[in-house]
């Protein structure tokens, strides 16, 4: 685990003193998203070592599809008005989200005994069948 946290800082602060002069906050921006990309492929390969194979598609599928319909509903309201297209991406994630059932009848068994009893209530009510 340390040698993925020193190869994600090492690559943010190289990429940061590459690019901040000439780019500014945007740089600094895309650069810590991409630090978290370089730490998702050491941390990928421990758990591969622990646990086997994971089915990284079936993983995300549903955050990427979700995270492409907030971004196109915000897209698309931004010239409109960018506060209602916030706002409208904020409320269209979740429910997309929820609609496409991102979790298994395992995982919800998993996540309801962590959830506040007023949660739990509301799980069960959205829980796959």
């Amino acid at each position: 685990i340390t040698t993925a946290f020193v190869l994600g800082v090492s690559f943010n602060l190289i990429m940061n003193f590459i690019f901040i002069p000439t780019y500014g906050y945007r740089a600094a921006a895309l650069i810590t998203i991409a630090s978290e990309a370089v730490l998702f492929v050491p941390f990928a390969l421990l758990l591969k070592s622990a646990i086997g194979g994971i089915d990284w598609v079936g993983i995300i599928w549903r955050p990427l599809l979700v995270a492409g319909g907030m971004v196109l509903v915000t897209g698309v309201l931004w010239s409109i008005q960018p506060a209602a297209a916030l706002v409208a991406g904020i409320v269209v994630y979740p429910l997309v989200l929820f609609g496409l059932r991102p979790f298994s009848v395992g995982e919800w068994a998993r996540l309801m005994p962590l959830m506040p009893a007023r949660l739990r209530r509301v799980g069960t009510a959205v829980e796959p069948t």
